[in-house]
């Protein structure tokens, strides 16, 4: 809302980056508008992106209305984001403010900002979670009509609560629970309209006798299985647990404790198989898109003929909660045993030995300086060498012309040495200082993950990749590029080591390598064959033949299941 056309906040942002940048003669190459809380910008993919845009050195700054625009640091890991900006030496502009990371006072300034934007934050969450919860103990209601159960409303003008005619429905779920004996939850949602999910919590809740128990808060933020990040809910203390009459209840004490001990011995098998499931995804967390940057989920698939869930890697942009919003993705889904195998066939790939990491980041951080930018003021060695030999050699073509004496010859010839001596000094000590870096940086990364070889358990190796790598970067079917975890590397410290993205030189394939089919053939995905077109029904993925054998399978099922159910009737009648 606070983005609305009523609202002037975006407005006054854009006049203030339109007036900074005028001011300070800047070249700006993209706008860049995110419409969400500068609490969760950081971690943003279009902030993802300036990040590794200032770390590839293509970047030289960015320019923002106010530095809590850019984060706001609610722990001491998210000033993580000021250390790119002190790495590549990038500028941080926040309206006439300019933050110059590498001096001494710029970094002290920016620090200081930046901890006093995190503590108003704290401080303005902190009111506001006490006035909801003053408002909580007083039988108010400070939430929005979103967070209200079925059938209750609140007045705020009155101050009151109330029923909505959506209560009939909420009465109808418990007496067909109750004294109709229905246990299923999704036969119940579909008499109402409402799915077993909002059954079961329906059921549970003891407004609908009167009464406003309070006994959850969200407690600190957790990563999902499919690395989503939320608050899970905890118990609140006994001192802290809200018990309020609100309303006159509509279902009575004993017919809601009759349901609560009905549902307490209902067991589902779908909660003992989750529970029990010992499932590791290697690449929740850490696998991410390599052709839009987002996150890759992990989804679970259908069950095939032996039971068993076939899981696979989806893109954040893919993913049906957030398609409409982000446009969808080229990249296509993956199979989870295969992604897993090659993120440990990576591992084990770049924690071979210090001289293979060693060349394999040298490598990478070469393709990267020789990124050509806009914004680049010192040329690189190779190029000065170049423009040195070439001035060279117009100081003997104009002696020859006779344009200057031997003298001026021998002068500049010589202040031209010395440039060049100058720059293949500073060359070689570089070079030899990059070297003992990165040595030192990848000999810190092999003895922490000496032990990966030998670990046969899947969830312990899952451990120490997550320990190694921040980001592994997968385009298509293929692993193309990592980042190290900044922790890993913080004994070593190497520049902007932790925040460039390594290139690697062989991507390694997901899953098999399907080779280039000529034009109308197709393979199927059961049998594995390539066979014509003609053998495939419209754009079915499996081969006449095999889906013929599939539906055969099935009928099979189905007939025995109808034997067995014939069968039940006559067994029971000759036990009687």
């Amino acid at each position: 809302m606070q983005a609305g056309e009523t609202r002037a906040g975006l407005a006054r942002q854009r006049e203030v980056i339109r007036l900074a940048v005028g001011a300070k003669g800047l070249h700006c190459l993209e706008v860049v508008e995110l419409h969400v809380s500068g609490t969760v910008a950081a971690s943003h993919p279009d902030m993802l992106r300036i990040y590794s845009m200032i770390s590839s050195g293509m970047i030289k700054g960015v320019v923002v209305a106010d530095l809590d625009r850019l984060f706001r640091p609610d722990e001491p890991q998210s000033f993580a984001a000021l250390q790119i900006f002190r790495d590549m030496g990038a500028k941080i502009y926040a309206g006439d403010t300019e933050y110059d990371l590498t001096t001494a006072n710029g970094l002290l300034y920016s620090s200081i900002r930046s901890a006093i934007a995190g503590f108003e934050l704290s401080l303005i969450k902190e009111r506001m979670q006490g006035a909801k919860e003053a408002k909580r103990r007083a039988g108010k209601c400070p939430s929005s009509a979103v967070t209200m159960p079925l059938g209750i409303g609140y007045d705020r003008k009155e101050e009151k609560w109330h029923y909505t005619p959506d209560i009939s429905s909420v009465k109808l779920l418990f007496e067909r629970f109750d004294a109709g004996g229905v246990r299923n939850y999704s036969q119940l949602g579909r008499e109402v309209g409402l799915c077993s999910a909002s059954v079961k919590c329906i059921l549970r809740n003891p407004i609908y006798t009167g009464w406003r128990v309070i006994d959850k808060k969200r407690g600190a933020k957790r990563k999902s299985v499919s690395g989503k990040l939320y608050r899970v809910k905890v118990a609140r203390a006994e001192s802290e647990v809200i018990r309020l009459k609100v309303l006159d209840g509509i279902i009575s004490e004993e017919c809601f404790q009759r349901v609560q001990a009905e549902m307490a011995i209902t067991k589902f098998n779908f909660i003992n198989e989750f529970r029990s499931n010992d499932t590791v995804n290697i690449g929740t967390g850490i696998a991410f898109c390599g052709c839009c940057g987002r996150p890759l989920y992990c989804v679970s698939g259908k069950c095939n003929e032996v039971r068993k869930k076939a899981g696979y890697y989806q893109c954040k942009a893919q993913h049906y909660s957030y398609k409409a919003q982000l446009g969808g993705c080229k990249q296509r889904n993956l199979n989870r045993d295969d992604l897993d195998e090659a993120i440990i066939k990576l591992a084990s790939t770049i924690l071979r030995s210090e001289e293979h990491l060693t060349s394999l980041l040298a490598e990478s951080f070469q393709r990267s300086s020789e990124v050509v930018t806009p914004f680049a003021q010192v040329a690189p060695p190779s190029a000065q060498l170049d423009e040195l030999s070439k001035r060279d050699k117009r100081l003997l073509e104009a002696y020859e012309a006779g344009a200057i004496s031997v003298d001026e010859l021998r002068q500049k010839r010589e202040a031209i040495r010395q440039k060049r001596a100058a720059v293949e000094q500073a060359t070689r000590s570089s070079s030899s200082k990059d070297k003992d870096e990165l040595k030192a940086m990848a000999r810190l990364v092999i003895k922490g993950a000496r032990r990966f070889k030998a670990l046969d358990d899947k969830g312990q190796k899952k451990k120490i990749i997550h320990e190694l790598f921040s980001e592994i970067h997968v385009r298509h079917n293929q692993l193309v590029s990592f980042r190290f975890r900044p922790v890993a590397l913080t004994a070593a410290s190497p520049e902007s080591a932790a925040s460039t993205t390594i290139l690697l030189p062989k991507p390694i394939q997901v899953g098999k390598e399907q080779a280039t089919l000529p034009p109308g053939q197709r393979r199927c995905i059961t049998c594995d064959e390539v066979k014509a077109q003609q053998e495939f029904y419209r754009n079915l993925n499996r081969c006449n033949p095999c889906r013929s054998k599939q539906e055969r399978m099935r009928h099979e099922k189905r007939r025995a299941k109808a034997k067995s159910k014939q069968a039940s009737p006559n067994q029971s009648t000759e036990s009687q």
